[in-house]
């Protein structure tokens, strides 16, 4: 399960080169990804069905991460939210979401809402600090509550 999240961790890194189309970046970034990996110690902290919670370190910084799917109106959406120690969000990525009516979940304008945010002791809440996308209110909604159990969750593992 741990794989899971040195997957998404890793299209985090090629995705955006791969789209680009260009080769040369695309060979940077794989090389990149390889350094990643090598340099990176995961530890499993827990395993669900739809939830892989873990710990890692990249060049001696400690991190933690959530891998989850949840369920909405109309599919899922799996997501990776990625801490450091004091639980602030420092990265926050879709990795799929199986609705297909509306890619702006997958915005950078989207996303950016979710980083420093410290939802196990501040929940999130739509409108007080992550605003929801029109047609996708739903879906905001069942991510946040996802983000926000989850992550209380995660603070009792490491508490």
């Amino acid at each position: 399960m741990i794989s899971k999240i040195i997957t998404a961790l890793s299209l985090l890194i090629l995705l955006p080169i791969a789209v680009s189309g260009d080769e040369s970046l695309l060979k940077q970034a794989v090389a990149k990804q390889k350094k990643f990996a090598a340099a990176t110690q995961f530890h499993s902290l827990k395993c669900e069905p739809q939830r892989q919670f873990a710990s890692f370190t990249i060049q001696n910084v400690p991190h933690l991460a959530i891998l989850e799917t949840t369920n909405t109106k109309s599919g899922t959406i799996t997501y990776l939210a990625i801490f450091d120690l004091s639980l602030k969000t420092v990265h926050f990525a879709i990795a799929s979401y199986q609705n297909g009516q509306n890619g702006s979940l997958a915005m950078p304008g989207f996303l950016n809402q979710f980083k420093n945010k410290q939802p196990a002791s501040k929940p999130i809440k739509r409108g007080n600090g992550v605003d929801a996308i029109s047609g996708a209110t739903m879906s905001t909604e069942s991510l946040i509550s996802a983000l926000n159990r989850s992550t209380v969750d995660l603070k009792k593992m490491v508490d």
